[in-house]
C-alpha cells in the first residue's frame, strides 16, 4: 500500500511540473506569446497562501510515505527492525517453547549489567571526541559468551526491552546484502537509535565486514550498540581464527560471559514449568528444562524410524554447515547416506509425525526445524551409536561422486561459499585432528573437475 502511495506521489509531482512548464513556456519557445501567463500570475497571486500550505503538507505527507515504505522494506531484507516496545520473542525466535515465564535471579543480574554497558558505549558525541582524542579503543557493544542453552538469546531479549527509545535491527547472516541497508528516520525527521542484534556471531563470519557495516550503520543512525551471542567452545574457536572479524570482536566488543545456573535453581525452574526433576536429568542450562530435551528424545525414538533418519540426516547437515533444508536435499541425503528405502506415503508420514510431535514444520518446500536445538550436538550427545565423523564421511563421498544428483550441489555450494569468505570451513575441526576437515580440502578439486 505504502509503496502505491509513494508513485503515485511521485507521478502527481512531476505532472504538476511537466503540465506547468508546458503551460507557461510551450508558446514562449516557440516566440508567440503567452496568453496564459497572466492568468497563471495572477491565480498564484490570488491563492498564493493556500497554494503553499497545499506544496507544505504534500511534500510532508511524501516524505512520510517514502519513510514508511523504507521501514517496511527494512524489515522484509533482514531479520527484524522493530522499536523497543514493538519488540516480542517471537521476533528472536519464532519457537513458541522458547519464551516462558522461567528467569533466573542470576540472569536477572547479568541483564542489568549489560543494560548498563550497552548505554555507557555511546554516551555521547563530546565524550566520543574525547575518547578518539586520546586514542582509547571504544566499547560499541557486548558480547555474551555461554554453553549452549544457557539463555543467550533470552538475556538479550531482557536487555532489549530494557533499552528506552532504542529500535532493535536483527541480522541474519542469509540476509541478501546487509553492507547496503538503509535505516529509515525515527518519527519520520529524526535519525534513530538502533540497537544491533547479531545471534550465534560465528555465523557472520565472511558475510561482512565489521567496520564497515558498522560505520555504514553508524552514519544513518544517532547512536548504534552492538548486543551480540556466541557460544563457548568450536563456535568462539571459529571466531578467533579468523583475524579480521576477531580483531574487531577483542577490541570493540566488552565479553560477558552468562553463568550457567546451580542445582537449587536448576530445581526452582523445574517445578515453575511441572517438569521432573533430578541432579543428573538436567546440565545446569535453563533452555535443558525449557525444552525438555529428555521428553522430546523419547518422543523421537518412538517416532519410528523413518522420522529418527530425517531427523539425523538434518544433524549430519547442520553439522555440515548447512544452514537452509530443502525436503527434498533432506531425503536425498537420508537414502544415499542412511540407506533410508521408503517411498513417497511412508516419508509423508515421517514428515508428518516430526511436524505433530514440535521438531518442525515445512514450509514451501524447506524444512524449518523448531528450535536449532533439535539439529545440534546438545540434542544428539546421548545417541553413543551415531559416528558423526564417519556421517560425515559418508556425505563427503556421495559429494565426491561423479554425476551427483542436482541436490548436492546445495551442498557444495555451501562449503565453497564457506571457504571463499573466511579461508576455512567455520567451526571445523583441522584436517590433521579429524578427517572431517580433509574433505573441505578437497571441494574446489572437486568443482574443478565438474566446471
Amino acid at each position: 500500500m505504502w509503496s502505491v502511495v509513494k508513485y503515485f506521489s511521485l507521478l502527481v509531482w512531476s505532472l504538476f511540473i511537466v503540465g506547468t512548464a508546458l503551460l507557461v513556456f510551450q508558446n514562449w519557445l516557440r516566440g508567440l506569446p503567452v496568453p496564459n501567463l497572466p492568468k497563471f500570475l495572477d491565480l498564484l497571486k490570488t491563492y498564493r497562501e493556500p497554494l503553499l500550505i497545499g506544496i507544505f503538507m504534500w511534500g510532508i505527507f511524501a516524505w512520510i510515505t517514502f519513510q514508511v515504505d523504507a521501514y517496511r522494506r527494512l524489515n522484509h531484507s533482514v531479520g527484524f527492525y522493530k522499536a523497543r516496545s514493538r519488540l516480542k520473542p517471537r521476533h528472536l525466535n519464532p519457537s513458541p517453547s522458547w519464551y516462558t515465564s522461567y528467569f533466573s535471579d542470576r540472569t536477572s543480574i547479568k541483564v542489568g549489567q549489560v543494560t548498563d554497558l550497552l548505554r555507557r558505549s555511546r554516551r555521547g558525541l563530546l565524550l566520543r571526541l574525547l575518547r578518539r582524542s586520546r586514542q582509547e579503543q571504544q566499547t560499541l557493544g557486548v558480547l555474551l559468551l555461554g554453553v549452549p542453552l544457557v539463555g543467550k538469546t533470552r538475556c538479550a531479549y531482557e536487555v532489549f526491552k530494557r533499552m528506552w527509545g532504542y529500535h532493535v535491527l536483527g541480522l541474519e547472516p542469509g540476509d541478501e546484502d546487509i553492507r547496503k541497508l538503509k535505516i529509515p528516520r525515527s518519527y519520520v525527521f529524526l535519525r534513530p537509535k538502533v540497537a544491533m542484534f547479531l545471534d550465534d556471531l560465528q555465523a557472520y563470519i565472511g558475510e561482512f565486514t565489521p567496520n564497515y557495516l558498522y560505520r555504514h550503520l553508524d552514519a544513518q543512525t544517532r547512536s548504534l550498540v552492538i548486543l551480540a551471542t556466541c557460544r563457548t567452545g568450536d563456535e568462539w574457536a571459529s571466531i578467533k581464527r579468523d583475524k579480521n572479524f576477531y580483531s574487531f570482536v577483542r577490541d570493540s566488543l566488552k565479553q560477558e560471559e552468562v553463568p550457567e545456573i546451580s542445582k537449587v535453581e536448576e530445581k526452582e525452574i523445574a517445578n515453575r514449568l511441572g517438569r521432573p526433576w533430578s541432579k543428573t536429568m538436567y546440565n545446569c542450562t535453563p533452555g535443558s528444562i525449557v525444552f525438555n530435551l529428555g521428553a522430546m528424545r523419547e518422543r523421537l525414538e518412538s517416532a519410528g524410524v523413518i522420522a529418527i533418519t530425517l531427523m539425523r540426516t538434518l544433524f549430519l547437515l547442520r553439522r555440515a554447515g548447512i544452514q537452509k533444508y530443502r525436503r527434498t536435499l533432506t531425503e536425498h541425503v537420508a537414502h544415499e547416506v542412511f540407506g533410508l528405502d521408503a517411498g513417497r506415503n511412508e516419508l509423508e508420514r515421517g514428515w508428518r509425525t516430526l511436524s505433530d510431535s514440535g521438531f518442525l514444520t515445512i514450509e514451501y518446500g524447506n524444512v524449518v526445524p523448531a528450535h536449532a536445538v533439535y539439529i545440534e550436538q546438545t540434542f544428539w550427545d546421548g545417541y553413543e551409536e551415531f559416528d558423526t565423523d564417519e556421517d560425515l564421511e559418508a556425505l563427503w563421498q556421495l559429494v565426491r561422486k561423479e554425476r551427483a544428483a542436482p541436490e548436492i550441489r546445495d551442498i557444495v555450494t555451501s562449503w565453497l561459499l564457506g571457504r571463499s569468505r573466511s579461508g576455512a570451513p567455520p567451526s571445523r575441526p583441522s584436517p590433521a585432528r579429524s578427517p572431517v576437515g580433509s574433505w573441505f580440502i578437497a571441494v574446489s578439486d572437486v568443482t574443478a573437475r565438474a566446471s
